[in-house]
């Protein structure tokens, strides 16, 4: 039997096993919870400024390099629309704003950021749109965080 199928409720290992092995402390799997939490906030807008990017370049090639780029920034859509929720309850949460601003801040937000990878891709980067991707990346991965940490 394994260490998984041996732990009760409360995360102690019966009296009648056997097993010397070490258990997973509440505090440990706490910690391992926050910092996945926190990476999976840090890695959603990364993902997503990725797949905008690499959709945006593949939009200039041939037509097999389109449809991958249409692929590419679908997924990105896909990604950005899962994280607008996120997003926008960070923001009335903190702003204490309604629910109707809070969204449509998430959405300036998220389409702000393909709209400058877009930009960047068809070469009308320059480096205010790289501060403002920075910017906007950033901003995202708090609000994420944020969003993520204060979900019960």
């Amino acid at each position: 039997m394994s260490l998984i199928a041996t732990l009760s409720l409360n995360g102690a290992a019966p009296k009648s096993s056997k097993r010397s092995a070490k258990l997973v402390s509440a505090r440990t799997v706490s910690r391992s919870r926050i910092a996945i939490t926190v990476g999976l906030g840090c890695a959603i807008p990364l993902l997503s400024l990725y797949l905008a990017a690499q959709g945006g370049s593949l939009l200039l090639g041939d037509w097999i390099a389109v449809a991958l780029g249409i692929a590419c920034l679908a997924l990105c859509c896909a990604s950005l629309g899962l994280s607008l929720s996120h997003l926008a309850c960070a923001i009335a949460d903190i702003t204490r704003c309604g629910v109707k601003p809070a969204w449509a801040l998430a959405v300036v937000l998220d389409c702000s950021l393909v709209a400058s990878e877009l930009a960047n891709a068809a070469g009308h980067g320059s480096a205010l749109v790289f501060g403002f991707m920075a910017a906007v990346t950033a901003a995202s991965m708090v609000l994420n965080c944020w969003a993520f940490l204060r979900a019960k």
